[in-house]
């Protein structure tokens, strides 16, 4: 049974004969009478009772066409469906971001950004920059944001931000007047940082061997809020991007003191993405202005 000799049948009973009923569905007459009399041979019984003025249906016939109504129905009600389904999940993008971001950015950056486009559905996803770019290449994801760049396939970046790393400490630690901090008293320090093979670590690292200085790691995290609370409970000092920090630094419970000689390169923030799906596109010029504006106002946190 097809749903062209289910559709056939019911246009057929609405039409009252082969003529007409053929008119309407675009087909031969030939090619009518074959659908009926196979779906009349699946079923075992005959459907329509045949006479020069009106087809009409058996008892048997009148039961399926009550069944055929409701399927086509149904299935009309389902078209529907999966097209609103499909038009919702079109306009949904995905979005990878590193996992600094996940506390500090994208609670903020999720309300701006639906407020910004309120037909677009977007859906972010924590990932290590490697898998960021991955990601993208597999089609997994549509854009991501990132701080480095890693270049691999077709893939584009466009700056977004750059920030100086800076020394983050509570109110009451005795760097919290200074204007600036050197880089020798920061190793007097005990230092809360993100995990080994970390960008920062690794620059911190290097430095620190270059001098044959010796510091303090009090821990090693990859949780932003974990670095952020022991800092405020003053058992460690961080370097961050104000960025990482700006709703501490705004509400008084974290200063971000600028770093002399930093061993740092500026944090930068890119949107990646394939250009062959973005080309000319309204929408990623629109999202790039709002993220870079977005990223801006965290660099001037005071």
């Amino acid at each position: 049974m097809t749903l062209e000799q289910i559709t056939s049948f019911v246009v057929l009973e609405r039409e009252g004969n082969f003529y007409k009923a053929a008119e309407v569905l675009y087909i031969p007459q030939s090619t009518l009478s074959n659908r009926i009399r196979q779906l009349e041979q699946e079923l075992g019984v005959c459907l329509f009772i045949r006479n020069k003025r009106r087809l009409q249906l058996t008892a048997a016939g009148r039961q399926f066409y009550a069944l055929a109504v409701k399927m086509l129905q149904d299935l009309d009600e389902f078209r529907k469906t999966a097209s609103s389904l499909n038009q919702m999940y079109r306009n949904v993008v995905h979005i990878g971001f590193p996992i600094a971001f996940y506390s500090e950015v994208v609670h903020e950056l999720i309300p701006s950004m639906v407020a910004k486009f309120p037909d677009i559905r977007f859906s972010f996803k924590q990932m290590a920059a490697n898998e960021i770019i991955s990601s993208l290449k597999d089609n997994t994801i549509q854009l991501g944001l990132t701080p480095y760049k890693l270049y691999a396939g077709n893939i584009e970046y466009r700056l977004l931000n750059q920030q100086s790393i800076m020394a983050l400490v509570p109110p009451e630690h005795p760097f919290a007047s200074k204007t600036e901090v050197a880089m020798e008293e920061i190793r007097t320090q005990p230092i809360v940082i993100f995990h080994a093979g970390s960008l920062y670590q690794d620059s911190l690292i290097e430095f620190f061997y270059k001098t044959n200085w010796t510091f303090n790691v009090l821990a090693e995290l990859n949780n932003l809020d974990a670095i952020k609370l022991l800092v405020k409970k003053n058992l460690g000092i961080t370097l961050l991007p104000n960025l990482f920090a700006r709703s501490e630094i705004n509400r008084g419970e974290l200063i971000s003191i600028p770093l002399i000689d930093s061993p740092f390169s500026p944090y930068t923030t890119y949107l990646a993405y394939k250009p062959e799906h973005w080309m000319e596109d309204e929408f990623l010029q629109n999202l790039i202005q709002e993220l870079s504006t977005f990223f801006d106002a965290g660099s001037k946190t005071l």
